[in-house]
């Protein structure tokens, strides 16, 4: 596989460019692992179909969705709204959106899980600057930067990190199979 697709046998070396052959990619290969050159050519709808993730229904791929701060093993522990001094500020769930978007990060097939733990620490401040008062955001912007902080070290660092990595994972392959059932709708694989 390359890229997350599998590719044709034409060339390639036995259709895995990247494994023991020394040939050069045929041009489907060097698409779809780099992401351009595909106007010369349609991908092969075997190829398409066969590169969907184990249990992937190509007529019915998994929707987006997201659950905001905190979920499964992580539900009750991480905070939607901001905590100042081990209390919550009286701004509702301002993190709420950001969460939703780092779950939506997640599902976006080929994301890059730092990417978008990083992203999540952006938009978290971005988004309390939008809910918190110009007035009072002078003082609670310290406590806003340390929470987005936290929360980006924390998807990246152990115990966390473990929890992270496979919501990522299992976010990842929804993705994957959403983004087959697109190709292969597109190019007419489907029955």
């Amino acid at each position: 596989t390359l890229g997350g697709w599998v590719i044709g046998s034409a060339g390639g070396g036995g259709g895995y460019w990247g494994g023991a052959s020394t040939s050069q990619p045929t041009a489907e290969e060097y698409c779809m692992y780099h992401g351009f050159g595909c106007e010369d050519f349609l991908p092969t709808c075997p190829s398409v179909l066969m590169s969907a993730p184990s249990g992937c229904d190509l007529n019915n791929p998994p929707p987006r969705t997201a659950d905001g701060c905190g979920a499964g093993p992580t539900a009750g522990i991480v905070p939607d709204f901001l905590v100042v001094n081990g209390v919550g500020a009286a701004f509702g769930n301002i993190f709420t959106e950001a969460c939703n978007a780092h779950d939506h990060c997640y599902g976006e097939f080929k994301s890059g899980k730092h990417r978008c733990d990083a992203q999540l620490e952006v938009d978290m401040i971005t988004h309390a600057r939008d809910r918190i008062p110009t007035a009072v955001w002078p003082v609670f912007e310290p406590h806003v930067r340390l929470q987005a902080a936290a929360f980006r070290i924390a998807l990246e660092q152990p115990p966390i990190a473990w929890i992270a990595q496979s919501a990522y994972s299992a976010a990842q392959n929804e993705g994957k199979c959403r983004s087959v059932a697109l190709a292969a709708a597109e190019y007419g694989c489907l029955p």
